[in-house]
């Protein structure tokens, strides 16, 4: 090809992502092979005007004889694009042109594709999916099918597909539920009665009686005798390095060594400075009073939990006087001054560096979730995963955990989601169902653990141009997510696109992300993670910093 001509052909998709309809109606009808025109990742007009959801731009290719079935170099069809980026009319208008899908989301046998349209209710491609061979019985990470997910929704048409098709009744997931569990416990009685119209006969794990569920705090008195109890005499302030809303971090020494210890602020320094009425340092206001609550709770949670990608909690000390700490390992940062550093650098996160701090994540949350009772997290976010003087990533600041003691409240299924406190957490990294108020579980934090994940990949935030309000109602509100880069790993890139489901049910447990990340790292560095945690094998973090 003629350097003119590929120029043309560029100029060409340029038009075609700005939607200058009239300006490709005359382009292509002067060369009519522009149509055929394909850039460096072989992506043709049809292509990016269905990626963008240009309609009528659309309709004006496929009319001018544009194929609707051109592969780009993944694999994908302009159907893939429209489906991918959430435009169902352009979709629509593609399979009555008689497009079909390629490579969906990273997979060539569009098992994980038929899981989430099941899990939306989306007919139509389910419909096309099926008839293109998808196996019905497709599982996810989890063991979880579009059965499972269908019946849970109450999507009574996707239902009797997968039934035509031959989709197993009474097939299990990973904690013996069928989709009769999820039927019967959601009281879609139609959905039921197709099942068992189907021959369904398990009701394997039985549902939980209510899902209404509270959580609680671990129980913790400082009236008890606590060997976890320390004496401010022995720690020596060092020096501030840290400040919240409601605490402050100071470098200390306790019995020799260096220590963090967080504080919660004076009465006068939460009310911005403002002189104090007569007799109020006597009497703490509601605004400390709601720290120190805060304060205990972090502190019956640390008390219980010992990981080594916990941050570890040494002591504490609640004392009359208003010298409340809580004592830790002093670390050298957080992995968000880690990730501004590599920004204002411009030198990335390697995948070594993002596979190894992605692990160590999610051994943290693996273990936090299969505790008994579970923990939920709640607040995860790259300032609240520290990073200690060997470059090991640890979780923080559990003041927004919540555990739910299964036995109390007589569940059985552990991932039943349950009512909690709406908006709980930090808006970019907060799960939809969270913003929307509705129940919620442990999904919410793997939610989170990818819009982390993304961030060490593509080296910004998600949204970078949104403020967190704006960019957790795009999530929550219009089903948004983050474009992925194509040349991410593919294993990856599923690995993202399924932990930020919309549908909680959808998202793999850490345990199953845990699998998918030890297989990446032997796929790339063909030893295990701990073999090369054995062997040392980690790279500078180029940080400088020391924060708690």
């Amino acid at each position: 090809m003629s350097e003119d001509a590929f120029l043309e052909g560029c100029r060409l998709l340029r038009r075609v992502a700005l939607n200058e309809i009239d300006a490709v109606r005359k382009a292509v009808l002067a060369n009519k092979a522009l149509l055929k025109f394909e850039d460096y990742d072989r992506r043709t007009a049809l292509h990016v005007s269905a990626s963008e959801g240009h309609l009528k731009l659309t309709t004006l290719l496929l009319e001018l004889g544009a194929n609707p079935n051109r592969s780009d170099r993944w694999g994908g069809s302009p159907l893939d694009d429209a489906q991918r980026h959430r435009f169902p009319e352009v979709a629509s208008l593609l399979r009555a042109h008689g497009a079909r899908l390629g490579v969906v989301d990273g997979s060539t046998d569009h098992g994980m594709a038929l899981i989430s349209a099941s899990a939306k209710g989306e007919i139509e491609t389910v419909d096309e999916l099926l008839a293109g061979g998808t196996n019905p019985n497709s599982i996810d990470y989890d063991s979880r099918s579009a059965m499972h997910l269908a019946c849970a929704e109450g999507h009574t048409a996707v239902v009797t597909a997968l039934l035509k098709s031959r989709a197993d009744p009474d097939c299990k997931d990973r904690w013996g539920c069928t989709p009769l569990t999820e039927a019967q416990g959601k009281k879609h009685a139609d959905v039921v009665q197709l099942l068992i119209k189907a021959g369904a006969v398990d009701y394997g794990v039985e549902p939980p009686n209510s899902a209404r569920v509270q959580m609680e705090s671990p129980s913790f008195d400082p009236q008890v005798t606590d060997p976890n109890m320390v004496d401010w005499a022995d720690i020596k302030t060092l020096e501030k390095i840290g400040s919240g809303a409601f605490g402050e971090i100071y470098k200390c020494r306790w019995r020799g060594t260096l220590v963090a210890a967080k504080t919660i602020k004076s009465e006068k320094s939460l009310h911005g400075g403002a002189a104090f009425v007569a007799g109020l340092a006597d009497a703490p206001s509601d605004l400390r009073m709601a720290a120190l609550n805060d304060f205990r709770h972090e502190i019956g949670f640390l008390t219980q939990l010992h990981h080594p990608h916990i941050c570890l909690l040494l002591g504490y000390s609640l004392s009359e006087h208003g010298r409340e700490c809580m004592l830790s390992e002093l670390m050298k940062c957080s992995l968000l001054d880690v990730l501004r550093s590599s920004a204002q650098s411009g030198v990335p996160f390697s995948v070594q560096r993002t596979l190894r701090y992605a692990m160590q994540f999610a051994l943290g949350m693996n273990f936090l979730h299969t505790s008994k009772p579970p923990v939920l997290h709640r607040d995860l976010k790259p300032a609240n995963l520290l990073l200690d003087f060997s470059d090991n990533l640890k979780i923080s600041d559990f003041g927004l955990a919540k555990i739910r003691p299964p036995a109390a409240a007589g569940l059985i299924d552990e991932d039943a989601p349950f009512v909690m406190t709406g908006e709980t957490g930090s808006y970019r990294f907060m799960a939809p169902e969270v913003f929307r108020h509705e129940k919620y579980g442990r999904p919410v934090d793997v939610y989170s653990f990818a819009m982390i994940l993304f961030y060490m990949l593509d080296g910004a935030p998600p949204w970078a141009d949104l403020d967190g309000v704006a960019a957790v109602r795009a999530a929550a509100h219009n089903n948004e997510r983050p474009p992925i880069p194509r040349h991410w790993d593919l294993s990856l890139q599923e690995l993202l696109r399924s932990a930020w489901a919309d549908e909680p049910r959808a998202r793999p447990s850490f345990a199953a992300v845990l699998e998918i990340l030890e297989n990446v790292y032997k796929s790339v560095f063909k030893m295990s993670y701990e073999e090369a945690m054995r062997r040392g094998d980690k790279e500078p973090d180029g940080c400088n910093c020391t924060l708690m």
